[in-house]
């Protein structure tokens, strides 16, 4: 029940407006049935990898936790809705009720709170896991044994300290989805003229009869969607029916004077950049593609693999070599140039790494999404399907969408390209804040517009080869 405060006008683009969405998303009993269903889809999946070990027999632990966990919900919907792999995420809720009954409660590191472990974990744990042995997830027993340690690394954190240090900075999935949920189009927000006077911010301190923000956020502050878990607490715990739930502006923090943008997201977003979207480009493009027999890093696996045998396939070798190259190549660079920038400016390198690292956001979260999306049709979507109908013992089974090679999903490609042009004036954008004049604005955003213009060559030559030359299509390695 909201108090006398009386209820908010609503504009057309905030969903509260809307009567059965409000009562939907305000109310604890939904959220945690969808957490409930979560946890029940996601114990079967590791229990039947156990018992089942073998794709032979069990579709649908790999269905679940890399068809539909993993690209579904951080690069799909993440990018458009905020982060609502967080919202269903079946941890919340065992870890809340392990950390009420159970948990300590001590006061964390605050090293634990930069995010510099989640950034960490997703890099060695799955990046280079998923390049160095491809095919390693595909096996039902690996994946449960491998959602089962960050389980037990998850359950353990929390009985020490608290959920939210869990959620905010040791989670694998906690850096990616902050960084691409900055451009989703939906946020929570609230509404300046009922915050303005406001002495008790219920919103995130709670009420007797309404919890608060479990992370203590304060909505009112909320400049972008990078912390908020769509958990939808501060709906109700609001005493002046101020917050709302609606359509926002991608990367508004930027404009704003005050913003001071995280560092560690900051180095993420050139660490992702080059683990998914570059590494993917070269090994897809050039090794799986028109290179193939000229690939230099194949021939430099070829070089190395007789030591590393023992380790690593001829492929891993070579995927391995494309990610370690790609991620370096990203950071040296924007590194390079940021000292450049720094010098004809005054400014200090650091800072101005930061300031560009980010124009790398849009184009990562859109080819991103893009290739997530391209996959749904011809890969994830028939692998979820058939997991469930493996579940259930059905003799049914689904094809994928559309084939690979079907051209009409190059039409995904056209969203990458919308993200490097995004970057190039966001780069722009981003040079104003640091440039005395226009000459040197210029000079700072050129070799930054060089790079990306070189990522939307590769997008448009993809699209080329792909019409004209009627050249297989390639994916790459994948869980």
């Amino acid at each position: 029940m909201i108090p006398d405060s009386g209820r908010t006008e609503r504009d057309r683009g905030d969903l509260l407006a809307y009567p059965l969405i409000r009562k939907l998303l305000a109310s604890p009993l939904f959220i945690s049935t969808i957490q409930f269903f979560s946890l029940i889809l996601f114990v079967l999946a590791i229990v039947w990898g156990f018992l089942y070990s073998s794709t032979d027999e069990n579709l649908y632990t790999t269905g679940l936790f890399w068809g539909l966990f993993w690209p579904f919900f951080i690069f799909i919907t993440t990018p458009l809705f905020g982060k609502l792999i967080c919202a269903v995420c079946p941890y919340r809720l065992i870890n809340y009720f392990a950390a009420k009954r159970f948990g300590a409660g001590k006061k964390s590191p605050r090293w634990m709170a930069t995010g510099l472990v989640s950034l960490a974990l997703v890099m060695v744990f799955y990046w280079i896991v998923i390049y160095a042995w491809p095919g390693i997830f595909h096996n039902p027993l690996s994946t449960a044994i491998y959602f089962l340690v960050f389980t037990v690394i998850s359950l353990s954190v929390v009985l020490v300290y608290s959920p939210s240090v869990w959620c905010k900075g040791i989670c694998p999935v906690a850096i990616p989805t902050n960084i691409i949920s900055r451009i989703a189009f939906l946020g929570i927000r609230t509404y300046r003229s009922k915050c303005d006077n406001c002495k008790k911010p219920t919103c995130f301190t709670g009420r007797p009869d309404h919890e608060g923000c479990p992370h203590g956020i304060n909505p009112s502050q909320m400049i972008n969607n990078a912390d908020c878990t769509l958990c939808m607490k501060c709906i109700d715990a609001c005493s002046h029916d101020a917050v709302s739930f609606g359509f926002v502006r991608p990367l508004r923090e930027f404009s704003m004077q005050k913003f001071r943008p995280d560092k560690v997201e900051a180095l993420g977003t050139v660490l992702l950049f080059g683990a998914l979207t570059l590494t993917m480009q070269f090994y897809n493009g050039l090794y799986r593609g028109a290179m193939k027999e000229n690939f230099p890093l194949a021939k430099v696996a070829s070089y190395i693999h007789p030591y590393t045998a023992s380790l690593f396939t001829f492929e891993g070798m070579v995927g391995l070599l494309t990610f370690l190259c790609s991620v370096t190549l990203v950071y040296a660079y924007f590194r390079s140039f940021s000292l450049y920038a720094a010098k004809i400016t005054g400014q200090e390198t650091g800072a101005v790494f930061q300031l560009f690292a980010w124009t790398l956001l849009p184009v990562f979260a859109l080819s991103s999404f893009a290739q997530m999306a391209e996959f749904f049709f011809f890969r994830y979507y028939s692998m979820i399907a058939n997991g469930f109908l493996d579940l259930f013992a059905s003799d049914f089974s689904v094809a994928p969408l559309v084939s690979m090679n079907n051209h009409w999903l190059l039409a995904f490609k056209l969203i990458s390209i919308g993200g490097a042009v995004w970057s190039m004036v966001f780069v722009w954008q981003q040079s104003g804040k640091i440039a005395k004049n226009g000459f040197q604005r210029l000079k700072m955003s050129s070799p930054y517009w060089l790079f990306y213009l070189l990522i939307l060559s590769g997008f448009v030559a993809h699209i080329i080869v792909m019409l004209f030359l009627d050249m297989p299509q390639v994916t790459g390695p994948r869980a």
